[in-house]
């Protein structure tokens, strides 16, 4: 029987920054998330205001992220593939 065993969003994590499928999921649900909560009349209160600034840091936060594995994506990209370590096994 095959089970899965994270969440989409954990398994882009996982991979070390080769994709950014996971974040740009979290950053479009925080998103939505902040725009309700701009529109709902609670924003203008204080715990409205503390909701919409905790939203504000993670939208931030997860932004920081995609843009930090984007730029890892690019450098990996660049970087030459080390051979040492490797057998060649057909030879």
């Amino acid at each position: 029987m095959v089970s899965a065993i994270g969440t989409a969003a954990a398994s882009g994590l996982a991979g070390g920054g080769k994709t950014t499928a996971g974040l740009e999921a979290q950053l479009d649900q925080c998103k939505k998330q902040l725009s309700q909560q701009e529109s709902c009349p609670s924003s203008k209160t204080t715990q409205g205001k503390a909701k919409l600034a905790e939203l504000t840091n993670q939208v931030s936060e997860i932004q920081k992220r995609i843009d930090a594995a984007r730029a890892g994506q690019g450098n990996a990209a660049a970087a030459p593939t080390p051979v040492a370590g490797r057998l060649d096994l057909f030879a």
